[in-house]
């Protein structure tokens, strides 16, 4: 009967910690009340009614469109003694041994790895939130603690009441963050939000095994990395892959190329990296990430994004300059930012943006909400926007193209199965897929 109270318990303290109201959702992605509320009201947002009328978000819901866009405002609180943080768990990733754990804080994504067997006791999934602050204790030394929310810390009280028990999490979540393993104080951090977040059962294993003719039989699951500009073609991509390959499954982690690279440079696992550019792959192969040389398989070119119908008449580069246009560009260390800042640099004009996002994404998100006037991003941006956004071609973008490299990584545990997603993507039938979405062929 304990047992079930229990399990009761645990399951009441589920559905409340999956849902979120308009300013909480607005604090977990980083962005104003009055945006969540136009995502709601344009149907990018799924929100409900609770029992007083007030509009809540779905956790799933919430963490689906974080993982999407990453986030658009770049604050953050940090203070001289500790730095606190918020997120959203936004995916995991189940390995045989570890879990990988996805998480957006405001403007920022978060990779971590956590034994599986925590990741399963905790029953952690997307949509749940966490916070951490990072301190220094009274010998100095730097420890992260886990912050939990009210309701949180409440629902646990309960499930311990009625097993008449010491904490339930308290052990599991200790031998959570000893297992964290990243690098730099500021990312240990934001890995204990992972003590308290997701889980994603469907994932499938990661085993592959050859036929008995040679030929291998490919199965299990495909983990890529890639960046935020190829979501759209590499989403179709995988799909074909696991049509063709029945009991494979093909998951992504899309963002900044930067942000991915530092990623599997700290240990998270995945098999293939697509970055947009050669200086973010460097990243990757000078810490001996890579196994082989990158190979090129398509190129970008940039292109302003404006409103629809282009109300402010941009033309050329140079009108982003104009002091009354509110533009967005990448920041200066994603490829797409580093283009654009080598696009203005070639045509010495100075231009000074409202706000520098981590990803092309997040920079396209802000012109499809009316919440900056335009912004320099991909042509395969602006093409997958569709009447969301208007192009503008400037020539300068002719002498800023990035290549796109992709690798296969050195600690794959699915090696066929990765070379065979490779191989699809520079395939006759990859690059059609990637030319009709805009890319240009290597």
């Amino acid at each position: 009967m304990r047992q079930k109270t229990f399990a009761s318990h645990l399951r009441q303290y589920h559905r409340r910690m999956h849902t979120y109201r308009i300013g909480d959702a607005a604090a977990l992605l980083g962005v104003s009340a009055d945006t969540v509320r136009r995502l709601v009201d344009g149907g990018k947002l799924t929100a409900e009614r609770d029992a007083q009328g007030h509009r809540i978000i779905p956790g799933p819901a919430l963490a689906a469109y974080a993982r999407q866009v990453h986030g658009t405002d770049r604050e953050t609180t940090v203070s001289s003694a500790r730095n606190r943080l918020t997120g959203i768990v936004t995916a995991v990733i189940l390995g045989d041994v570890s879990a990988q754990v996805e998480i957006q804080a405001g403007p920022y994504r978060v990779v971590s790895l956590v034994s599986r067997e925590s990741a399963e006791e905790l029953q952690l999934e997307p949509g749940v939130s966490g916070g951490c602050r990072d301190q220094v204790d009274q010998r100095g030394r730097r420890e992260t603690v886990d912050e939990w929310s009210r309701d949180r810390r409440q629902a646990f009280a309960s499930v311990r009441e009625s097993r008449g028990s010491s904490p339930v999490m308290t052990r599991s979540a200790r031998r959570t963050r000893r297992m964290l393993q990243v690098t730099g104080a500021s990312a240990a951090a934001l890995l204990a939000l992972s003590a308290c977040s997701s889980s994603d059962s469907d994932t499938a294993g990661s085993d592959s095994s050859p036929s008995a003719s040679g030929s291998p039989k490919l199965s299990g699951t495909v983990t890529v990395f890639a960046a935020a500009s190829l979501k759209e073609s590499f989403e179709k991509l995988g799909k074909e892959f696991e049509q063709e390959h029945p009991g494979t499954k093909v998951t992504f982690s899309f963002g900044g190329s930067d942000s991915l690279a530092a990623s599997i440079t700290g240990g998270a696992p995945a098999d293939v990296f697509a970055s947009a550019s050669p200086k973010t792959m460097k990243i990757v192969t000078d810490a001996g990430d890579a196994s082989g040389t990158p190979a090129t398989f398509v190129r970008n070119q940039l292109e302003i994004a404006t409103l629809p119908g282009n109300p402010d008449k941009v033309d050329s580069l140079k009108d982003l300059t104009n002091s009354d246009l509110k533009v967005v560009l990448c920041d200066k260390e994603v490829p797409c930012g580093a283009a654009a800042q080598k696009a203005l640099d070639a045509s010495k004009l100075k231009l000074t943006p409202v706000s520098y996002e981590q990803d092309v994404k997040a920079a396209l998100t802000k012109v499809e909400l009316k919440e900056a006037d335009a912004a320099v991003v991909y042509k395969t941006d602006v093409k997958a926007a569709g009447d969301k956004v208007e192009g503008v071609e400037f020539p300068e973008s002719a002498d800023a193209i990035n290549d796109y490299p992709i690798t296969l990584l050195k600690d794959t545990q699915n090696t066929e199965a990765a070379k065979a997603f490779i191989a699809l993507v520079q395939s006759a039938e990859g690059q059609q897929v990637l030319t009709e979405a805009g890319f240009l062929k290597p």
